[in-house]
């Protein structure tokens, strides 16, 4: 039977990123986790999407035109 939720650090090397960006993006809401007792797990559906779809890109910076 294929897992139904993996670690954040699993998700971090399945989507080649660093743990702590899997954290960041958990943050802004763009990769879910569920709890497990004092486990935080990403649900794989959760890192099919983000692999289907990607990672929206949001500019902090403001343009140079509006400078």
């Amino acid at each position: 039977m294929p897992r139904q939720a993996v670690s954040v650090r699993e998700a971090a090397r399945l989507l080649s990123i660093s743990p702590r960006t899997v954290d960041k993006y958990v943050a802004l809401k763009v990769i879910r986790t569920v709890r497990v007792g004092r486990r935080v797990l990403v649900p794989m559906k959760s890192v099919n999407e983000v692999v289907t779809r990607g990672i929206p890109w949001r500019r902090n910076q403001k343009s140079t035109s509006e400078q």
